[in-house]
């Protein structure tokens, strides 16, 4: 009974979503999230990528990072009350998206593939969710993995619509050791 309690309460939040999120916004919000991460990364590691970034144009499909409990356990010092709702649009987005559009990155060279070779070594790689929004489109939420890395390393970016752009409220790295 309570499984099934867990499960509705997604679809209750999904059903209030009134401004429909488009393709302009969905590369826009990634693009942003990958212009503060990507460098971020490269700064944390002791390793020389190259320049190029590549990402998945293919929606990642797994939930295991896509739960609540470790999203709060990932995020530090986010009011969890104002992504609730972008994270509910990214979970049922993810589940019925097949492909995301390229993103709007001016200062990364990118190379948008299907999905990502498994032999890339010295090039930083990329999977995604669909990012999520409010219902009134005005909060975004950007995941997804982020890599080489040995067990993993999720990324999180919160993002604000100002005017007709979008801007990073914060940003989340986090490795799995």
């Amino acid at each position: 009974m309570i499984l099934l309690a867990i499960f509705l309460v997604p679809l209750a939040f999904a059903s209030t979503t009134q401004i429909p999120p488009s393709s302009s916004d969905d590369a826009a919000t990634i693009g942003a999230c990958l212009a503060v991460v990507v460098p971020a990364f490269r700064s944390r590691r002791r390793v020389r990528f190259a320049d190029e970034l590549v990402v998945s144009l293919t929606v990642k499909k797994s939930t295991g990072l896509l739960n609540a409990s470790q999203l709060r356990g990932e995020l530090h010092g986010a009011d969890w009350s104002i992504f609730e709702d972008p994270f509910v649009s990214l979970s049922v987005r993810s589940a019925t998206m097949e492909e995301l559009p390229v993103p709007l990155a001016p200062t990364l060279m990118i190379e948008a593939v299907k999905e990502i070779p498994k032999d890339l070594y010295s090039v930083i790689t990329v999977e995604l969710w669909a990012p999520g929004y409010s219902s009134d489109g005005k909060l975004a939420v950007v995941r997804g993995v982020i890599g080489p890395s040995a067990h993993g390393t999720a990324i999180t970016c919160a993002l604000e619509k100002e005017n007709s752009s979008w801007r990073i409220l914060k940003h989340w790295i986090s490795v799995f050791v």
